[in-house]
Order: C-alpha cells, then structure tokens, then sequence
C-alpha cells in the first residue's frame, strides 16, 4: 500500500521563485509525486504517512500552529535543511509555543523523531535513517559563455550582510584594490566607502546580472571553516554565469572536502588585479573542471534513493 505523503514549505513555493526552499520543495514535490500546502487552511488537517518539511524562518509564517497539528497527527517527519542558520526542531525544546511543544510531545508519545537530509555533514547522524544531500547543487544553471562576451573587469560579491563574516568583508571591501560591487539591500555595506553599492540583484535577471561582472567573490562563515556545509549557493551561481571565482583563504578547506580543489584562486587581495586581468582564462578553466557536471541529476539520483529508503522503512 503506497504511503500518503504531503509536503510543507514555511516560504510559498511559487513556479517561478528562485529561494532555496521554493525551489527545493518544487524538486522534491516531483520526485516523490507529493503536493506541496502553504496555508494553514490547507495544512492543519493533514494527517499523513510522511509529512516533509523544508526547512525556512519561521519568525514570519502565520501557519505555524498548523504545521503543528500536521506534525503531530502524521507518522514520520522527514525534515529538509538547506542552511545551518535555520536551527532544526528538537525533542529536548523547552520551547511553549505549539511548533516548539509538538516534538516534545511526539517523543512522549512514542512517535519517531524526525529523520534530516541535510547539507550539513554533523546532522546527517542526528537519526540512523538522516543522510547528507548536497541542495545547494540544485542551483547551478549555466548559461551558454557567448551570452555574455563583455564582461566588467570587476569584483562582485552580493548577499546580506552577515555579522561572521565581518572581518572578511573589511579584507575586501576597506581597501579594495580593484573595482568592487556589493549588490545587497543592507545598508551596513554603505558604510564601506571604497565599493559600488547597488540593490540586491532582482531574481528575473539574476544569472544574467551576474554574467556582466569579471569575477565573483566567495566568503563564507566562520562556523563553516570548521564544520562542513557544503559548497553555497553563490558557488553555483557564479559557476552557471561563467564567471572567474576567486575564494576566501578559509573557504579552500571547506570547499576542497566537497571535491573542489580551488587554491589556485585564492583572493589574497594582493594578487586580485592580476586575476581580474586573466579573469576569462580563469573563468574558461574553472567552467571546463567543474561546469560539465549535471549536478540536477547527481542531485535527483541521490534524493531518488533517499526517499525509497525512507519509504521502505515508513511502510513497516
């Protein structure tokens, strides 16, 4: 007897959103054939052999004691996580809010904890039936390198502002030694007077925004110099615009478990003016090493095999 299976997702989902947990929820509503629900109305009956939830911030979703009661009334819980900042329920909260109590009563009850797959090596341990599934691969999209023949002999890098990563950005973005833009709606960034401070890049023109700039910057927090998180998103997305990555000293470790070797373009701002000037060979070289790899389909083998086993396990 086949497994009823709903999927919940604490940020809509919308067909054409380029937010991590829109996109992942979508990939796995396809390989498991489950719909995805992002309304309370929707979510609060649910009672389901394998209820999925992908991983968002929870301080603005109005349906969280909904998801609750989903919890509670289903079997297993696979929980979806795709970044280290978005802590994942436990048993052990002390937490009074309904999404906080329900694990705690779930383990009361007898029912199981929730197993993870996780871009996060250390969690991949949390349960026997947890595994690590690298989501960050379902990024890549490379655009065809003739879209984009003219590119700024530039450095970008774009995102929030991320108090970790602070003394990373005063390397950068203090003293630049080459022109620099930081596209980011923080404001903290304009207190960098050196850089070229535009908005956030509008996800309807991302990658070909991307594609206007020379080399892209790639730092990463401290925590994931010392635990593995997999490679970013923005390792990704600047491969798929074929743009020259340059990296943080810090990253190459963290990046080099993940199976890219990427020393040889480390950022020391001493050395990015010369990189810039070689920027295309740069860029050339790292889309022939890593840019023929069909992460999508690594990714869907991987994610295919995961929920058979779950499955398999749920159904006895």
């Amino acid at each position: 007897m086949a497994l009823s299976k709903a999927i919940v997702c604490f940020q809509k989902a919308t067909p054409d959103s380029r937010v991590a947990t829109s996109r992942i929820a979508r990939f796995i509503s396809k390989i498991i054939d489950a719909p995805i629900y992002a309304t309370g109305k929707e979510i609060a009956p649910l009672a389901v052999d394998m209820l999925v939830l992908v991983n968002g911030t929870t301080t603005f979703c109005s349906f969280l004691p909904e998801v609750a009661r989903a919890v509670a009334n289903s079997r297993h819980i696979v929980y979806v996580q795709n970044d280290y900042l978005i802590p994942t329920p436990s048993k052990n909260s002390t937490g009074l809010t309904p999404y906080r109590a329900v694990w705690r009563e779930r383990a009361k009850n007898g029912l199981p904890d929730m197993d993870i797959l996780t871009t996060i090596k250390d969690n991949a341990w949390r349960t026997p039936h947890s595994a690590y599934v690298n989501w960050n691969q379902l990024t890549y999209a490379p655009l065809h390198l003739s879209t984009r023949t003219k590119r700024e002999k530039s450095l970008l890098y774009y995102g929030s502002f991320r108090e970790p990563r602070k003394e990373a950005f005063d390397r950068y973005f203090l003293n630049p030694t080459i022109p620099t833009t930081v596209a980011s709606n923080a404001r903290k960034f304009l207190e960098y007077g050196n850089i070229f401070s535009v908005p956030a890049i509008d996800e309807s023109v991302f990658l070909d925004t991307l594609a206007r700039y020379a080399m892209g910057l790639y730092i990463e927090d401290p925590r994931s110099h010392r635990q593995f998180h997999s490679p970013a998103n923005r390792f990704y997305e600047m491969l798929s615009a074929g743009m020259a990555l340059v990296f943080q000293e810090e990253s190459v470790y963290n990046l080099r478990e993940a199976g890219f070797d990427v020393s040889e373009w480390t950022a020391y701002p001493s050395e990015l003016p010369r990189m810039v000037k070689y920027s295309r060979d740069i860029a050339l070289t790292q889309r022939r090493l890593w840019g023929g790899i069909d992460y999508a389909g690594e990714l869907r083998t991987r994610v295919k095999a995961q929920f058979k086993r779950l499955e398999k396990v749920y159904a006895c």
